[in-house]
C-alpha cells in the first residue's frame, strides 16, 4: 500500500471511528520506524485497535474511493496515481502521462491506465501490476 493508501486508510478508520487519532499517530510512528514497509491496515490490527472485519470494511471505502473519478478531469485518483508513481520511477514523462489520461478521460473509453500505458508503449504489463 503507497503513502496515499495508508494516509487515506487511516483518514477513515478515525472518520469511521474505529480508532482514535492518537492510535493511528502511534501506528504511523511504529510505520516510519520499521525496516519493512508494512501497511498501515497491518499495524493497525497487529496493535488491536481495529477489527479483521473494520480492516475490511476500510479497504472496501478505500476502493471505492480511489475508484471515484475526480470530477474535475473525470480519471480515477488509482489511474492518476498509478501515473505519478511511474512518473516518478522515471519509467515516462509527464507529457506522456497526460496524453494518456486525456486519451482514458475520452468518452467512452473503457481501459485503464495501466492498459493504456502499455498499449502506448510506455510500460510492459509486468511494471503495471
Amino acid at each position: 500500500m503507497g503513502a496515499d493508501r495508508d494516509l487515506l486508510f487511516g483518514r477513515i478508520a478515525v472518520a469511521k471511528k474505529f480508532c482514535t487519532q492518537e492510535q493511528l499517530d502511534k501506528c504511523l510512528i511504529l510505520q516510519a520506524n520499521s525496516r519493512d514497509r508494512v501497511p498501515l491496515g497491518q499495524i493497525l490490527r497487529r496493535e488491536g485497535y481495529i477489527s479483521d472485519d473494520q480492516h475490511s470494511k476500510i479497504l472496501e471505502l478505500q476502493r471505492q474511493q480511489f475508484s471515484t473519478p475526480d470530477p474535475v478531469s473525470k480519471i480515477s485518483k488509482e489511474a492518476i496515481l498509478l501515473g505519478k508513481l511511474a512518473v516518478r520511477m522515471k519509467l515516462l514523462s509527464e507529457g506522456d502521462l497526460n496524453v494518456c489520461l486525456r486519451m482514458q478521460a475520452q468518452p467512452g473509453e473503457k481501459r485503464t491506465i495501466g492498459e493504456i500505458l502499455v498499449a502506448m508503449g510506455y510500460l510492459k504489463p509486468e511494471q503495471v501490476k
